[in-house]
């Protein structure tokens, strides 16, 4: 992090929060909107649960290019 200026520190503060907010709306609302379809109880959580390492994958590619750009590749570490 000593690499980093001040602008930097503050892009990837915002980045972390912005995904964390994103993954939060897509986990709870598409998880429970997709899972309401279904009446049984197992596949519900099955869903969801698919729902959740979709989202998450999602996220984490789309923010370790977000960093990518605003750190000029020291960070994600690799």
């Amino acid at each position: 992090l000593k690499q980093l200026t001040k602008p930097q520190i503050f892009g990837v503060m915002i980045s972390y929060l912005a995904v964390i907010f994103i993954a939060l709306i897509l986990i709870y609302y598409g998880g429970n909107w997709i899972a309401g379809h279904f009446s049984n109880t197992l596949f519900k959580y099955v869903v969801f649960f698919a729902v959740v390492c979709v989202s998450l994958y999602l996220c984490i590619s789309v923010l370790n290019k977000v960093l990518d750009k605003i750190t000029n590749s020291i960070l994600p570490l690799k």
